[in-house]
């Protein structure tokens, strides 16, 4: 396997400072939208899909610190679906 065993090491080396710092505006903005409808205490169902969303999102983040799980193409596919709507 020619590709990193880091998901950040790869995304950097294939996007560049630009492509990283733009990935990580985007998340930013996804997590900040979920605890803001969290704070608001008005969740009902679309904000409680959004915040389970966004709450795998982060533990998809943190494992891909350790491991390399967004290369597997059944995980980036849930990644992708689960993601935030803002």
């Amino acid at each position: 396997m020619n590709e990193a065993h880091n998901d950040y090491a790869q995304l950097l080396v294939e996007m560049g400072l630009a492509g990283f710092w733009s990935d990580g505006l985007v998340s930013g903005v996804g997590v900040r939208s979920a605890w803001r409808k969290l704070k608001s205490g008005k969740l009902g169902v679309n904000g409680g899909l959004a915040l389970a969303g966004v709450a795998g999102c982060v533990g998809f983040w943190y494992n891909s610190f350790f491991d390399f799980n967004l290369q597997v193409a059944s995980n980036a596919a849930w990644f992708y679906v689960s993601g935030d709507d803002g």
